[in-house]
């Protein structure tokens, strides 16, 4: 169980008065599920991703919107689906004409209300705590992007740098923004993407040095310019976690994690990490007083409260995890995951009834082609014949 609770899990300790300023997008109105390819999984979240790049691609974006929302509803925990719905969500107030290099650009043709940008903004932010890496792939619609052939004549390395990441060459990017970086290194924002193309290029140790500087450089600009306003800089040092734990450095993650937390108390996914961090060093009492304030924030969270219930039941206290696992199904009943642990909660308390319908309840939500889902269908059928048996 600890293992699972590892890949997952949350939190820290912020005042109990505070509120989350982050939504979900829930505020809009729930698309209809869209219809799938009979050779597709209508339960698989993949499914759903796929259908949305290409209604984004085809310049459908209502229909890319729902397919997105729908991913999300399936797999909770997948960052793609809150940005790919955030970048259609905008585009649906838009249309798509050709720009200068013959491409395809986003141009507003309606003025988008504030409550939508608020809502687009707590989507890339949930995108964004599920992976503080996650490459804009989308972003191109919205502001164009020259031919990739045209790259060679751009002479700017930080330009041609930027471009070479949003074409996915991460590699040049890499080499083109160091030499930019060499001459201006004070440029902040290159200096956050050269860290994220070294992450995507598996090189951790460069993306935490590179992270490292970027926050040196504006505690820096803080203490020397006089401003009225503080700039957070929760996100790097989450971001720098991230990096530290891939890196295998335990100890350092949960110093940036707890930056992260001092920056923002409200901050909640590096409160999940810190839970996370907490159970690699089987300190069980310490996640689950985290993630007892992570619920604090975001309450109605379905993933923080699957983390908590999986914390929970590797603690010994199958009963508490199986009522956060109710919740959390309540939340979401189209996520998976919490069925399949609510049946071991059941399992664990002695109730074998319950147990089977959780299995079973896994197995008809779970995607056609996970190998739990044979496993838990035939034994959902295994704790009924014993059930059956007459005493």
């Amino acid at each position: 169980m600890a293992a699972s609770v590892l890949a997952l899990a949350s939190c820290a300790k912020p005042p109990a008065t505070v509120a989350s300023a982050w939504g979900t997008g829930t505020t809009l109105p729930h698309p209809e599920l869209p219809l799938v390819r009979c050779c597709s999984d209508p339960q698989d979240p993949y499914t759903f991703i796929v259908l949305g790049n290409g209604m984004l691609v085809r310049g459908r974006a209502d229909s890319a919107a729902a397919a997105f929302y729908w991913a999300s509803r399936f797999d909770p925990t997948l960052a793609q689906p809150y940005y790919g719905r955030s970048v259609a969500l905008l585009l649906t107030y838009g249309q798509q004409v050709r720009d200068y290099f013959g491409g395809e650009v986003w141009v507003p043709v309606a003025k988008i209300p504030r409550w939508r940008m608020a809502v687009v903004d707590s989507l890339r932010q949930e995108a964004l705590a599920r992976d503080p890496f996650l490459p804009a792939q989308y972003d191109h619609l919205l502001t164009g992007r020259p031919p990739f052939v045209a790259l060679a004549q751009v002479r700017d390395p930080a330009v041609r740098g930027y471009w070479m990441y949003d074409f996915g060459q991460m590699a040049l990017a890499d080499s083109l923004l160091g030499v930019a970086l060499k001459a201006q290194p004070g440029r902040t924002r290159l200096r956050q993407l050269r860290a994220r193309a070294e992450y995507d290029l598996g090189r951790y140790d460069s993306a935490a040095v590179q992270l490292r500087i970027l926050l040196d450089t504006l505690s820096h600009r803080d203490s020397s310019t006089l401003t009225l306003a503080y700039a957070s800089k929760e996100m790097i040092y989450y971001a720098l976690g991230y990096a530290q734990a891939q890196r295998g450095d335990t100890a350092g993650a949960r110093l940036a994690f707890e930056n992260a937390v001092g920056e923002n108390a409200a901050f909640y996914p590096a409160h999940t990490r810190l839970a996370a961090v907490a159970v690699k060093r089987s300190d069980v009492a310490t996640a689950i007083r985290e993630l007892d304030a992570a619920l604090e924030i975001a309450p109605n969270d379905p993933v923080l409260l699957f983390f908590h219930a999986a914390v929970l039941l590797d603690g010994g206290d199958a009963g508490r995890a199986a009522r956060e696992l109710i919740k959390a199904i309540d939340f979401d009943p189209y996520f998976a995951k919490p069925y399949l642990m609510l049946g071991k909660a059941h399992e664990a308390r002695g109730d074998t009834e319950r147990a089977a319908g959780a299995y079973g309840e896994y197995a008809s939500h779970e995607r056609l082609k996970d190998p739990q889902r044979t496993w838990a269908e035939a034994y959902a059928d295994t704790l009924r014949r014993r059930l059956a048996k007459p005493r």
